[in-house]
């Protein structure tokens, strides 16, 4: 029904949001990955689709969405919310795959950003935390690493610093500072 161009979006909307409700999740994951593929669908039918999959919260298909979070033929919209249901998802295998669209200053700054919020979502994973301040150089998009970094130190209860810079290195470029992770204590 969701694939039927002949009914009315608001309905194939509610038809997303209840399989995100139902109890076949890899089914109803797998249908639903396929139809935010297909560019014959609404945009609109396709962000409902994409937030109905965040709410399944069914992580085998991470990978895939990860896939169609790159394919720049997909509207940039649908891409966003991919992004947003990857940090609703918050799958540990695709956080590499994450941070490397993040640092791509290719990608649409919108999506760029989308994407820094959903590696806050992997506020316990540390190792995220290096991607994320070499893509704080990026002024674009600096804001929303910032907020995901704050978000992760919350979580894992470290803080991040940059470090001191001597009077010869003022001239460093913010990507080329140092920083340094202390535990609260």
């Amino acid at each position: 029904m969701l694939a039927d161009d002949q009914l009315d979006v608001n309905v194939r909307r509610a038809i997303a949001i209840a399989l995100g409700r139902l109890g076949e999740r890899l089914v109803a994951a797998r249908a639903m990955v396929q139809l935010l593929a297909d560019d014959q669908q609404d945009v609109y039918v396709r962000r409902r689709i994409a937030d109905a999959l965040g709410t399944l919260g069914e992580r085998s298909v991470a990978r895939d969405l990860v896939q169609l979070l790159a394919d720049e033929r997909l509207h940039v919209f649908v891409r966003m919310s991919i992004a947003d249901t990857l940090g609703m998802l918050a799958e540990g295998s695709v956080v590499g795959d994450l941070v490397q669209l993040l640092a791509d200053d290719q990608q649409d700054v919108d999506l760029r950003k989308s994407i820094a919020g959903a590696l806050a979502a992997y506020a316990n994973d540390m190792s995220i935390v290096a991607g994320l301040i070499e893509s704080l150089q990026d002024k674009e998009i600096s804001d929303s690493v910032y907020s995901a970094l704050w978000t992760i130190s919350r979580r894992t209860g470290v803080w991040i610093f940059p470090m001191h810079l001597t009077d010869q290195s003022r001239n460093v470029k913010q990507s080329q500072a140092q920083y340094e992770i202390v535990p609260w204590k």
